[in-house]
């Protein structure tokens, strides 16, 4: 606020308190008693400081005030977010190694581990007939084509350089375990970690048509144009 708004009523209100008080009684000073010696004096004095009293109070209330000096500063609006969201992450590459895997988890879901000899416990030639009369690879086949997944693989084998790819597919194809004889393992008296590794000759025979199947489709998916791998996708 400002000081001079003050000032007028001040006065006013000094002197009359002065007045006032000296109506009253005399003050001492330094240089004597000050104020009316006579009652009517004081009287008078009393009432012109209480009136002056009373004058500083209606100034003080009735004079306009000044407008305030200080700068109330409006608080900055907080501003949009400057810190950009982080990009999304990139795709990851597709692991063309993954055709391997693939190979392996068809051949045990249609498959299986042999672990003995007797008809439960292996994949016997009766299996072996029953497994080509419904044409298995060929189901297999028919599936993978339909596999988002699988033909994202088939993509990024396709544009493997030549050599790396036709090594990718040799391996693929010979993805299969060999039977137990070719191992020289006898399955009577083997540990069950010497039979996982190999197969019975109708098991041998059954992985490799799987892996045989798988290969050929990537190979001829890869000899086709990219659009029409792209529809594939798009369809599956």
């Amino acid at each position: 606020m400002d000081v001079t708004h003050l000032t007028l009523p001040a006065i006013f209100a000094i002197v009359g308190a002065v007045l006032l008080i000296s109506g009253m009684a005399q003050l001492p000073t330094p240089w004597g008693m000050f104020g009316p010696t006579s009652g009517r004096m004081r009287f008078l004095a009393a009432l012109v400081g209480l009136a002056l009293i009373v004058a500083a109070f209606y100034v003080y209330m009735h004079q306009p005030c000044p407008p305030c000096s200080s700068i109330v500063q409006n608080p900055t609006p907080p501003g949009p977010d400057k810190q950009s969201s982080p990009p999304p992450p990139a795709p990851s590459p597709v692991d063309t190694e993954s055709l391997i895997k693939i190979i392996k988890d068809k051949q045990h879901e249609k498959i299986g581990d042999s672990t003995g000899t007797l008809d439960y416990q292996c994949f016997t030639d009766a299996k072996l007939a029953a497994f080509d009369k419904g044409n298995v690879p060929a189901q297999v086949v028919a599936d993978l084509k339909r596999n988002a997944t699988f033909i994202q693989l088939a993509l990024a084998i396709r544009a493997m350089e030549p050599a790396a790819r036709q090594d990718l597919l040799q391996r693929a194809a010979n993805t299969f375990r060999p039977p137990w004889s070719q191992l020289g393992i006898d399955p009577a008296t083997s540990s069950m970690e010497k039979k996982l590794t190999g197969q019975t000759n109708a098991g041998s025979t059954a992985e490799r048509e799987i892996a045989e199947a798988i290969a050929n489709l990537v190979g001829d998916l890869c000899r086709r144009p990219e659009n029409e791998l792209k529809n594939l996708l798009n369809q599956s």
